[in-house]
């Protein structure tokens, strides 16, 4: 995940977020216990106790956020945190249940500490890789990535309900992969700024830093699959789709974005019900062979749009021409 640079006023932040945790902890002693307490940290024995310190501070601060600004408590997560490539491969293969053909490229990927991954994030569980270059930076972008990764673990993986190997096509049950990212990076620069952002203002930034970017006949929905993502230049498309996000922001409210994952998971549910899979293993055969190309059919993407225009108040192709108009 790439964001750019933001100054924060450190001593008003303090204050916000002071008065964020004593107004949710006044319900009751056993129940602030319980929020700040939600996350569980599991590391291979080598990292400082003070950076697993800060990882779970920020893990508390998106779920007071999150309880405060849209009333959620998802159940807590398991978030593993190494510098060790091999030690995190094999706990990811472990709490997502995936053979050994993964292996080989979950390693490159934790091992690539300049441009692997930074983190994941799925219901399964969060990891952090502290080898990345990015975990060295400013406290700050710190910040932004542990609620990046909160948000794909407790909020969209959770309303789900749904499992899914991060290097799956998102959109075999999870919808739009720009949306997936986009929400994200909002809910992450939320967390960082306290919650002070406007949306207005950061739409505008973000069309005056892209303007002359982006390629006139780019077109957002090609960003619906992971596969179209990896095929978009890094130059512009975290930005784009950050962009993309504040817009649906600004027009249908944060929890619009709760919305559409819960609507779009009780969908996948009834679909998988009708043929027997609704009490099945996640992992099991069946339910992979009904997971990949869901959106394949012309039936459920009208859902999926269906669903889309419900939770945000205009169809994905609406939407994709009003971004397209306003780039340029």
């Amino acid at each position: 995940m790439k964001v750019r640079k933001i100054i924060v006023t450190l001593i008003l932040g303090l204050l916000l977020l002071t008065d964020l945790i004593n107004s949710v902890g006044a319900e009751s002693t056993s129940s602030a216990e319980a929020l700040w307490a939600t996350e569980q940290i599991v590391s291979d024995g080598s990292v400082e106790p003070h950076i697993l310190a800060e990882v779970s501070n920020n893990m508390a601060i998106s779920r007071a956020y999150a309880k405060a600004y849209l009333g959620i408590n998802p159940p807590g997560q398991k978030v593993f945190v190494s510098a060790n490539p091999k030690w995190m491969t094999d706990k990811y293969l472990e709490v997502f249940e995936l053979g050994e053909v993964f292996r080989p490229g979950k390693m490159q990927q934790f091992s690539d500490c300049k441009s692997g991954s930074i983190a994941e994030g799925g219901l399964a569980g969060i990891f952090i890789m502290l080898c990345h270059k990015s975990w060295k930076d400013p406290p700050q972008l710190r910040k932004v990535i542990c609620a990046h990764e909160w948000w794909h673990a407790n909020v969209q993986w959770h309303l789900l309900n749904a499992f899914c190997c991060s290097d799956n096509n998102r959109m075999q049950i999870a919808g739009p992969e720009w949306l997936m990212e986009g929400s994200a990076d909002v809910w992450a620069l939320l967390v960082l700024n306290n919650f002070a952002n406007s949306p207005d203002q950061e739409i505008a930034w973000l069309r005056g830093w892209l303007r002359g970017k982006v390629p006139i006949d780019f077109n957002l929905l090609d960003l619906n699959t992971r596969r179209g993502w990896r095929e978009v230049s890094d130059e512009y498309k975290y930005e784009v789709v950050e962009l993309a996000n504040w817009m649906l922001m600004k027009t249908a409210g944060l929890s619009s974005f709760l919305d559409f994952y819960r609507k779009l998971g009780k969908y996948f549910a009834s679909e998988a019900d009708k043929i027997g899979l609704a009490n099945a293993s996640h992992w099991g055969q069946p339910m992979t062979e009904f997971r990949d190309g869901f959106f394949d059919s012309l039936e459920r993407y009208q859902k999926l749009d269906e669903i889309f225009r419900s939770a945000f108040g205009r169809t994905m192709v609406e939407f994709a021409e009003e971004f397209r108009v306003s780039l340029h």
